[in-house]
């Protein structure tokens, strides 16, 4: 599959999600000092304080979801 990457857009690396109590841990395997934490139970969100030029993406779907199946909107 071929992406389309304007001339501004920054790159986007896809993140690995992984439960972990109430909270959610998104893991980039490209920057290796990138972790993003969210609570899912609260809404509370910890994200890295220093800049990143890359654009981060995630998703989460618990166990029993199929993912193929699952349409937000």
């Amino acid at each position: 599959m071929l992406k389309w990457q304007g001339l501004n857009e920054p790159e986007t690396h896809q993140c690995i999600a992984e439960r972990e109590g109430d909270w959610i841990t998104f893991r980039c395997p490209k920057c290796s000092d990138y972790v993003r934490r969210m609570n899912y139970k609260t809404g509370e969100m910890i994200a890295p304080k220093r800049y990143n030029p890359y654009r981060h993406t995630g998703m989460h779907l618990p166990v029993g979801i199929q993912a193929d199946m699952y349409n937000p909107n």
